[in-house]
C-alpha cells in the first residue's frame, strides 16, 4: 500500500480510528488499576512470612514484595511487577509490564550489587527464562506478554501475578543468601 493509499483510507476512516485510539487510554486506566489491586494476593501466597508489600506510583510504577532483612542491610531490593504508566499498552513503546529483581536508586555500591545479584541469581532466574539486565535497576527481569488469545484484560493481570508468583518462589531464598553473604 503505498504512501497515497495509506493516507486516503486514514482520511476515510479518521473518526473512527481516532474515536478506537482513545479508547486504548480507558484500557490502560482499568489494567493499571487492575495490576495496583494485586498486593492483597502477592501477600497472601507468599512463602516467606517476612515479605512485606511494596508499591511505587509514578512513571515507572511497581508492586512487589520486599523483605525488611534486605533493606536493613542496605540493599534496597525488592521483586516488583512493573510498567510504565504513559507507555502501556502502546505499540512500539514500554506496552508491556515485566516482572524483576528490583535495586532501588540510593543502594549503596548498587553497580557492584547489581553485577553480584545477575551472577548469584543467573540460574534461578535462567531457569524462569528472565533476560539480564536491564541497567543497574532490574538485574534480572522478564516481559510479561498479553496471553494468547485474551480478549479481556482479567487473564493478563492474572499472567501478570503467576510470572511474579514463579519469579519469587524461585529467587527470594536466592536473594536471602545474596544478602546474607
Amino acid at each position: 500500500m503505498s504512501t497515497d493509499e495509506k493516507t486516503a483510507f486514514y482520511l476515510r476512516h479518521r473518526a473512527l480510528i481516532e474515536e478506537w485510539a482513545t479508547l486504548r487510554d480507558v484500557a490502560r486506566s482499568l489494567f493499571i488499576t487492575q495490576l495496583r489491586g494485586l498486593g492483597d494476593q502477592m501477600i497472601s501466597w507468599a512463602d516467606s512470612p517476612e515479605a512485606v508489600f511494596v508499591e511505587e506510583d509514578g512513571a515507572w510504577s511497581k508492586v512487589g514484595l520486599t523483605k525488611p532483612a534486605w533493606n536493613e542491610a542496605g540493599w534496597r531490593l525488592s521483586l516488583v511487577l512493573a510498567w510504565s504508566k504513559g507507555q502501556l499498552l502502546t505499540p512500539a513503546r514500554i506496552e508491556r509490564p515485566y516482572v524483576g529483581i528490583h535495586l532501588a536508586s540510593g543502594c549503596i555500591g548498587r553497580r557492584a550489587r547489581s553485577q553480584l545479584l545477575r551472577e548469584e541469581c543467573a540460574s534461578a532466574a535462567g531457569a524462569l527464562g528472565w533476560k539480564e539486565p536491564w541497567e543497574e535497576a532490574f538485574p534480572h527481569w522478564c516481559w510479561v506478554d498479553q496471553p494468547a488469545d485474551s480478549t479481556t484484560l482479567e487473564p493478563w493481570v492474572d499472567h501478570c501475578l503467576m510470572i511474579f508468583q514463579a519469579g519469587w518462589s524461585a529467587l527470594h531464598g536466592v536473594l536471602d543468601e545474596v544478602v546474607d553473604n
